[in-house]
């Protein structure tokens, strides 16, 4: 039994296929946005945390008297910024921002334990200024 296709239909077999590539690009263009705030979002908490457990393991690092995530993250936005990177200067920045955000929370860290404890706030960036057993309550045990 032969089946009869008609132009009419051949035509609307088009469209419906249009339709559909055109839906496909969408989801496809919305997927590849969302991924990649999903990457930078990654990227930038991974740096904070690396940073933030390396204060935790070594005190405060410096290198040149500068904190280590505030050089850090300034240079590879640097790089970024200078296209050395290439195609992967997005990432750069998204380090980059992730040492900075670790440089910013330890330096806010400082200066809000020094309000708590009375004392002139000092902004040097790191916890030195704070005497954390005080903040904390904690008491030798010896």
């Amino acid at each position: 039994m032969a089946t009869k296709v008609s132009g009419r239909s051949i035509m609307k077999l088009r469209e419906h296929y249009g339709n559909l590539v055109k839906r496909t690009q969408g989801i496809r263009a919305k997927t590849e946005s969302t991924v990649e705030h999903m990457v930078q979002s990654a990227e930038v908490s991974a740096s904070a945390f690396a940073f933030g457990a390396m204060q935790g393991k070594m005190g405060p690092v410096k290198v040149m008297g500068v904190p280590a995530d505030l050089g850090a993250g300034v240079a590879m936005h640097l790089i970024g910024f200078a296209g050395l990177a290439g195609k992967a200067s997005s990432h750069l920045h998204a380090f980059g921002d992730g040492a900075l955000a670790s440089f910013f929370f330890t330096l806010g860290r400082g200066v809000g334990m020094d309000w708590k404890t009375g004392a002139k706030p000092a902004v040097k960036g790191d916890l030195e200024s704070a005497d954390l057993d005080a903040l904390t309550g904690r008491r030798d045990a010896a």
